[in-house]
């Protein structure tokens, strides 16, 4: 029997691990409280984002991926994994193709769905899920808003977006 098996590349990757937030970058725009490192990840260093200090304060904070062009891969797959804990909003996932740099209100997003922790500071696998609908130029985006009312606390950690280089190349068998 004969297997043709593709070249699985990885376009990013980020655990944290190295005390920075790599290639993504945080951007505050409402609340003091901001996208942190903090030193208990699955395992080691993870992102983390709270509204809570002392009191639940108004916050809308993102974490923000490099550009991504899409059109250089096939079958692209975006993997992570959250841990939350306490009562407030949830944390969404966001893609944009006009996004380019400062304010991310200022592009256009639009939610992907994602498996979310259910609490009680349990990492949870956000499932694969499949980029390959969407072309060119891409940033992935994860928001974070909280109210006095309640903030929830996330961690993300395990970042990996993979995809087949795409070329015009027939695989070998």
């Amino acid at each position: 029997a004969n297997v043709t098996m593709p070249d699985v590349t990885v376009i990013n990757s980020e655990d944290f691990e190295d005390d920075t937030f790599g290639e993504w970058s945080a951007y505050s725009v409402v609340g003091d409280q901001l996208w942190e490192i903090a030193a208990y990840g699955n395992p080691g260093n993870c992102a983390k984002m709270s509204g809570y200090d002392g009191a639940a304060f108004d916050n809308e904070d993102w974490l923000i991926s490099p550009a991504f062009n899409l059109d250089n891969y096939t079958g692209e797959v975006f993997s992570f994994e959250t841990s939350m804990n306490y009562t407030g909003p949830a944390m969404e996932l966001l893609i944009s193709n006009d996004y380019e740099s400062g304010d991310p209100t200022t592009a256009t997003w639009e939610s992907i769905d994602f498996v979310p922790s259910p609490g009680s500071w349990t990492w949870t696998a956000s499932g694969d899920i499949d980029l390959s609908s969407y072309t060119g130029s891409v940033h992935l985006a994860y928001t974070f808003t909280s109210t006095t009312s309640g903030s929830a606390t996330w961690e993300v950690d395990n970042i990996l977006l993979t995809g087949t280089m795409s070329n015009n190349i027939n695989e070998n068998e």
